[in-house]
């Protein structure tokens, strides 16, 4: 695996093929963590507190499924963070005027960024989450190449890109001033999502747990039903 893989996620998905039989495969991306201090762990040992230590112990299968609801959830809460212009709690700078030109774009042949990923372009796509198999109780939220990584990393804590032959290329041609130095400023994303749904997603994985021990428990019980049945003689 790549340096900083974590693992692979594997996505299902349905095509119909031309004599109109539906065939299912699964499509396979690599997932990285974020870096530093964003690293999302939805961690039921770290983060959920006494309570949630000893259900995760007493109920580990059922625990580290719900945790796969905890990580689509933070992902969908990610990417409406985005369309929102940050998470709760944060200020997210404006846009530059050359940025929201899109003059840049259409220069590279790119497509723009659509409205609902403007503020971190094509990145508000590849984000996922990975379950790390048991004994560990965690999820973390991260990304699907190790170029949306290092993007998302410079994206998260602001940089300030060195001026290229390139850049003054294109702000050239763009009839646009040359700047002597160009600022990203940071825009947090990762950790703030969390923080700001933080006890959402404790109440989350409370009722997915409860949910699956009910599952569970109705299974036993239909089962034992039906042996019962067959052990008198009556049908199943």
């Amino acid at each position: 695996m790549a340096t900083g893989q974590v693992g692979f996620i594997y996505t299902r998905q349905e095509r119909v093929d031309r004599n109109g039989k539906v065939r299912v495969g699964y499509r396979r991306d690599p997932f990285f963590s974020d870096r530093g201090a964003s690293l999302l762990s939805a961690s039921v040992t770290a983060d959920a507190g006494p309570w949630l230590r000893n259900l995760a112990d007493m109920l580990p299968k059922e625990a580290h499924k719900a945790l796969s609801a905890l990580g689509f959830a933070m992902q969908k809460g990610i990417r409406a963070d985005i369309v929102r212009g940050g998470p709760e709690g944060t200020s997210w700078p404006k846009l530059s005027p050359i940025t929201r030109s899109g003059v840049f774009d259409e220069l590279l042949g790119r497509p723009r960024p659509r409205r609902r990923g403007r503020f971190f372009g094509q990145l508000y796509g590849p984000i996922g989450y990975f379950r790390y198999p048991l004994p560990q109780m965690r999820v973390d939220v991260g990304w699907l190449s190790a170029s949306a990584q290092r993007l998302g990393y410079m994206v998260q804590r602001g940089v300030t890109p060195r001026v290229t032959d390139k850049s003054r290329r294109l702000y050239a041609v763009a009839k646009r001033k040359i700047p002597r130095s160009i600022t990203v400023p940071a825009r947090p994303l990762m950790r703030e999502a969390y923080e700001a749904r933080r006890e959402e997603l404790i109440e989350l994985f409370q009722t997915k747990v409860a949910r699956y021990v009910e599952r569970g428990a109705e299974w036993m019980h239909e089962t034992r039903s039906n042996a019962a049945k067959r052990a008198s003689g009556g049908n199943a």
